[in-house]
């Protein structure tokens, strides 16, 4: 028998490219491994720290809101006045050198929270992200500009716009009608907002406001947490941070959908 054997030079190349190969391949894993934050529901808000020029504090992460604002409380503290401010932004690990944000009176979103938040982050900062939010086991985030999903094995959703925010189908049931449509996405509170509704007997002082059932995006809650306002032009409903407790919600905003990987 003869043995046809390669050069040591062949061998030697052959195991450079080799381990080229398995060198890219760490890498591109790498590049898809999402890096965490820490995160926290505060009063059924999400909150994330952040930056803002010289400011540093907490953010409300509400994808549904339109425009992105900087309370004026903490614009006052910093010394900001006028109605907007321009400087750097950090958020999740994710920068940008130049953002414009409005100076607003955010006590309404705020006023209830634990700490005092700088700012409200919507749509418009989080526009050319994947928005991971892993509720599993406290709360941690993500923003991404690869569309890398925790929540892959989950049914997909179309995102939606919706007056600049983002929503996505959904439908409630107080046991007797259904409402179906677009609903907000809120991260500033864990209530699924109901236009125009009525009670169907006089709430109590601290009795909680409950829907019969709330579904979207696989997911099926049954006696969710709600608020009631009157309808008036520009009101829309929203699904509340309770619908996604104990799993992975994932905001494709590049790709215009939604997964959720619930609990199991």
């Amino acid at each position: 028998m003869v043995a046809v054997m390669g050069s040591a030079g062949s061998v030697r190349q052959r195991l450079l490219v080799s381990l080229t190969g398995l060198f890219a391949l760490f890498q591109a894993r790498d590049a898809l491994a999402a890096v965490w934050r820490p995160c926290w529901i505060d009063h059924g808000a999400v909150l994330a720290p952040a930056t803002f020029g010289d400011m540093v504090g907490d953010v409300v992460l509400d994808p549904g809101r339109s425009q992105s604002a900087l309370h004026d409380t903490a614009a006052r503290s910093a010394g900001l006045t006028g109605g907007a401010v321009t400087a750097a932004w950090s958020l999740a690990g994710q920068t940008a050198r130049s953002v414009t944000l409005p100076i607003r009176d955010l006590d309404p979103e705020t006023r209830d929270l634990e700490v005092s938040a700088i700012g409200v982050v919507g749509a418009d900062l989080l526009a050319g992200q994947v928005v991971t939010l892993d509720l599993r086991r406290g709360c941690r985030m993500s923003l991404d500009r690869n569309a890398r999903s925790l929540a892959r094995r989950s049914r997909a959703v179309a995102l939606v716009g919706l007056n600049g925010g983002w929503a996505i189908t959904a439908r409630i049931t107080d046991g007797v009608t259904v409402q179906s449509g677009l609903f907000r996405i809120d991260g500033d509170r864990s209530e699924t907002t109901v236009v125009g509704g009525r009670l169907s007997r006089t709430a109590q002082d601290g009795d909680p406001v409950r829907l019969r059932a709330v579904e979207a995006a696989g997911v099926f809650l049954e006696q969710a947490p709600a608020r009631i306002i009157a309808a008036a032009e520009g009101q829309k409903p929203g699904l509340g941070t309770s619908l996604w407790r104990g799993g992975v919600l994932v905001l494709d905003t590049i790709a215009q959908r939604l997964t959720f990987q619930p609990a199991r």
